[in-house]
């Protein structure tokens, strides 16, 4: 694809090389395992789970255990609340270097896990073995609405929620600490707030988090899942005031989602994010061909459509 700037072109490619590996699962299973990061099973007495899993680069292991422990729980949590579901326990498989660096993995998992009132209810761990973490986390629903069979589709809004108070994370990679110097209680009340509108939309909405990869990686996600368009002016995305544009569009977010919902219910997703203090920015209405457009300094970029060949994640 041909893109106007070298700015924009970077970042592009940071978060088309963010999904490569999934390209690469996705491609080579024979079964297609469900659109998502998170997915809910029906279980015999009639009630839902909802499951996830998140694995850390070993470069970031070994820059930062600790930073990597801590986002790798934050990850999942994340993604079960975006599927509309209450992070009930977790497991973790991990090994590392000595017991130095497995200390700090396992002390990162521990204050993000605590942070949600979640067990680590077991898993297994190495020691003097390159380092690896992954986590596997499941959940409930949040509400009897939060099932999520809601298509977006023309007409529909697409909205972008985040917490821009914090600090930069980890020097490592691009992050965004939306939580320093909140107690555990005050970072439950902003998920409280996707509950809210869990409520209020009666399950007509569907979310992303915005993870490795950056924004422009969940819009390209989003499109390519839901078979749907968007024109998007990234120049008013809520960011934090000292951060630059580059950095926030390929940073890690602590708490940031890209959602969409019926026009006749944005105001009210709006309402909820202001009274929790969260910043909400309405990015555009869908379109039907599934495209990604961005606008920067008044010009427009494609960097995403299914109709030219391009595949962020997976072909049909």
């Amino acid at each position: 694809m041909k893109i106007s700037t070298p700015e924009i072109k970077d970042i592009v490619e940071w978060a088309y090389a963010s999904k490569a590996s999934q390209r690469h699962v996705l491609k080579t299973l024979k079964q297609r395992p469900p659109a998502g990061d998170a997915v809910s099973h029906e279980i015999p007495d009639g009630g839902r789970i909802f499951t996830t899993a998140d694995a850390i680069h070993p470069n970031l292991l070994e820059k930062d255990a600790y930073f990597a422990g801590w986002s790798a729980v934050l990850a999942c949590v994340n993604d079960l609340y975006a599927a509309g579901s209450e992070p009930l326990a977790l497991m973790n498989c991990c090994g590392a270097v000595d017991a130095v660096q497995l200390t700090g993995m396992l002390r990162g998992m521990e204050e993000m896990a605590s942070v949600h009132e979640l067990h680590i209810t077991g898993g297994h761990a190495h020691l003097n073995v390159s380092p690896y973490l992954a986590i596997f986390a499941w959940g409930t629903s949040l509400t009897n609405s939060s099932i999520n069979t809601f298509q977006p589709g023309v007409g529909d809004v697409l909205f972008v929620i985040t917490h821009t108070e914090g600090v930069s994370g980890t020097p490592h990679y691009p992050s965004w600490n939306s939580f320093y110097g909140y107690a555990p209680h005050e970072i439950r009340e902003l998920y409280a707030a996707l509950r809210e509108m869990w409520t209020v939309t009666q399950g007509k909405m569907c979310l992303r988090d915005v993870s490795g990869g950056g924004l422009l990686a969940a819009l390209m996600s989003f499109a390519e899942q839901y078979n749907i368009g968007m024109k998007v002016n990234v120049e008013i995305l809520p960011r934090p005031e000292n951060v630059t544009l580059e950095f926030w569009l390929k940073c890690f977010p602590s708490f940031s989602f890209i959602g969409a919902c019926p026009f006749n219910t944005i105001s009210r997703v709006e309402e909820i994010c202001s009274r929790y203090g969260l910043n909400f920015a309405f990015l555009c209405e869908l379109s039907l061909q599934s495209e990604v457009i961005i606008i920067w300094t008044n010009v427009e970029d494609v960097i995403f459509s299914k109709e030219k060949g391009d595949v962020f994640l997976a072909k049909e």
